[in-house]
């Protein structure tokens, strides 16, 4: 029962860390496409007066335009990235989790039951070890 527990805490934790990591692919690509167009705003700009203007005005969407691209450097080399490849994927994780979640705390419950009792199957043994042992003092007295 343990190996089986932690096989489905090791895949549930698995499945976790997908979504974690497909959250923020889907949060980069979204802050990429949206800041994109004005990042070509300001590689249009050719005067460096109105250039430094303009990049003093949107310093925070520069900012979050880039720190998207550096996320999703091996993703946009072939074009736009796969944001909706990743919410389906993220729904059917999100899907196979909560299964996944349901049997694990199924098999945790059952898992801490028999804990439980074989707490009291040991409690119950010492307490015949501690009798059996008082019994033989009393003999040899």
């Amino acid at each position: 029962l343990d190996k089986k527990l932690s096989a489905w805490n090791d895949a549930r934790e698995a499945k976790k860390a997908r979504i974690r990591e497909l959250d923020g692919l889907i949060s980069a690509a979204e802050n990429y496409m949206e800041y994109k167009p004005v990042v070509e705003k300001l590689n249009s700009i050719k005067f460096t007066k109105r250039r430094e203007v303009f990049k003093a005005q949107h310093d925070r969407e520069i900012t979050m335009y880039y720190a998207a691209q550096r996320k999703l450097k091996g993703y946009i080399s072939k074009g736009e990235p796969p944001v909706e490849h990743w919410k389906q994927e993220r729904a059917k994780l999100r899907w196979e989790h909560g299964s996944v979640e349901a049997e694990y705390t199924d098999l945790y419950h059952e898992s801490m039951e028999l804990l439980k009792i074989r707490k009291c199957v040991e409690d119950v043994r010492h307490q015949r070890e501690r009798t059996r042992q008082a019994k033989r003092r009393d003999m040899e007295r």
